[in-house]
């Protein structure tokens, strides 16, 4: 949930605000963000998958990442 919220306050600082320091300020909340969901999201995924083998888990957020950033916004 901070993640959500870090995430959500870098995009309104760049909204309010918008210049270089502003987005110096944005990009490095932006960067704890990820930091923080890259961290939590495989172990979310592992208590979701109970019953399956761990690696599935990992391989769901792995393939979830790298078609994100794959057939992201061009």
């Amino acid at each position: 949930m901070s993640a959500l919220l870090l995430c959500l306050l870098a995009t309104g600082i760049t909204l309010i605000a918008p210049g270089l320091p502003a987005l110096g300020v944005a990009r490095f909340l932006l960067g704890i963000s990820t930091g923080l969901m890259s961290a939590v999201a495989p172990a979310y995924m592992q208590l979701l998958l109970v019953e399956e083998d761990k690696r599935v888990a990992t391989n769901y957020v792995t393939a979830s990442t790298a078609l994100g950033f794959g057939l992201g916004r061009r």
